[in-house]
C-alpha cells in the first residue's frame, strides 16, 4: 500500500519550501503555514497570490523557477510542482540527496509522503488518504466529515484538553486513568453542551466523572470545576456553616424567635428587649429572607479550570 503509514509533522519555526504555481494555486502554503512552519516561495505565479503572500513576515517569496540544491538549504519539507516531467524528476533527486522530505504534486514516484484531505477544528485534525489512489474520494469525505465536526468541535478539543491537563496530576496509574475516560467521555452530552454555550458545565461534568470516588491530596472528595459561565452573586452573603442560624432568622423551633440582646444564653423571646432598637426588616426576598432548598447545602468552594492551551 502506498503512503501506508500516517504521521503529523511537527513544522513549528522550520523551514518548508514551496515550489511552482500550481503548489502556489493549490494552497500549499497556507497549509504549511496552519502547521506553523517559514515557508519559502519559488514560483512565478500566481500573481494575487504571491502579492498577498510578500506581505507576511513568516513567507518569502522568489519570483523565478527552481534552479538548484540550494534552493532546498535548510529545508526539512518540499511540496513542488512542475509541467516538465525532467524538472519534478531534478526537485525530488535534490530533495533526497539532502535529508529533504519532498512531494511532487501528481507525480508519486516523485513523493515520499502524500498530503491527505483534511478537516481541521483547532487542535483536532481528521486526514484522509487513499493511498494516492482516488483524490476525488478523498475530497467527499472531507465534506463529509466537515458537516458532520462542526465549529464546536474547536471548543469541545479545548474542554477536553483543559480537563486532562487538570485531572492528569492526580491520575498517575495509565490503566486506572485510561478506564476512567473509556467510562467518563460522552461525547453526545459535550457536544450538546458546548452547542448550548455551556463549555464550562461540560468540563464540570466531565471532570466529576473522571475523578469519581477518588479523594484529594487533603483526604476530601475532589470537588467539581466551578460553571464559569455563572459567576456567583458579588452582594450574595458567604454560605453559613452547616446547622448554624441564618441571619435574621434565629432559631429554626417553630414559635422560638430571636435571642434577646443581653438574654442569658439559651434564652430565646419573640421580640428585641425593652429599651432596645428593633433590628431593621430585611426587605423581602433579600437574601436575609431567602430559605435554602430543603435538603440543599452550601455550595461547595470549586477549583478554577487551569488555562491550558494543547
Amino acid at each position: 500500500m502506498a503512503f501506508g503509514y500516517p504521521v503529523l509533522l511537527e513544522l513549528a519555526g522550520r523551514r518548508a519550501v514551496v515550489v511552482g504555481a500550481f503548489a502556489v494555486e493549490a494552497g500549499k502554503v497556507e497549509g504549511l503555514l496552519v502547521a506553523g512552519a517559514e515557508v519559502t516561495v519559488i514560483a512565478k505565479g500566481p500573481e494575487e497570490a504571491l502579492a498577498r503572500l510578500e506581505q507576511d513576515p513568516r513567507v518569502s517569496v522568489h519570483r523565478r523557477d527552481y534552479r538548484d540544491p540550494a534552493d532546498l538549504a535548510g529545508a526539512v519539507l518540499c511540496v513542488a510542482s512542475d509541467p516538465e516531467p525532467g524538472v519534478r524528476d531534478t526537485i525530488a533527486a535534490d530533495a533526497r540527496a539532502a535529508g529533504v522530505l519532498v512531494n511532487v504534486m501528481d507525480d508519486v514516484p516523485n513523493c515520499d509522503f502524500a498530503a491527505p484531505a483534511i478537516v481541521r477544528r483547532g487542535d483536532l485534525v481528521i486526514a484522509i488518504g487513499t493511498g494516492g489512489r482516488a483524490p476525488a474520494l478523498a475530497s467527499r469525505l472531507r465534506a463529509d466529515l466537515a458537516a458532520r465536526y462542526g465549529p464546536e468541535w474547536t471548543e469541545l478539543i479545548e474542554v477536553v484538553g483543559q480537563v486532562r491537563a487538570a485531572t492528569l496530576p492526580l491520575l498517575p496509574d495509565f490503566d486506572d486513568r485510561s478506564r476512567r475516560w473509556k467510562a467518563a467521555l460522552d461525547l453526545d452530552e459535550l457536544e450538546r453542551l458546548v452547542r448550548a454555550g455551556q463549555g464550562a458545565v461540560a468540563a464540570t461534568r466531565l471532570r466529576t466523572r473522571l475523578l469519581d470516588g477518588l479523594p484529594d491530596p487533603c483526604g476530601q472528595p475532589v470537588a467539581p470545576l466551578p460553571a464559569v459561565g455563572y459567576p456567583p452573586d458579588p452582594g450574595a452573603p458567604p454560605p453559613a456553616a452547616p446547622g448554624a442560624p441564618r441571619p435574621g432568622v434565629g432559631d429554626p423551633r417553630p414559635g422560638v424567635g430571636d435571642p434577646r440582646p443581653g438574654a442569658p444564653a439559651g434564652s430565646a423571646g419573640t421580640g428585641p428587649a425593652p429599651g432596645s432598637a428593633a433590628a431593621p426588616t430585611p426587605a423581602p426576598g433579600s437574601a436575609a429572607t431567602r430559605d435554602p432548598v430543603p435538603g440543599s447545602a452550601a455550595p461547595p468552594i470549586l477549583d478554577p479550570v487551569p488555562e491550558v492551551l494543547s
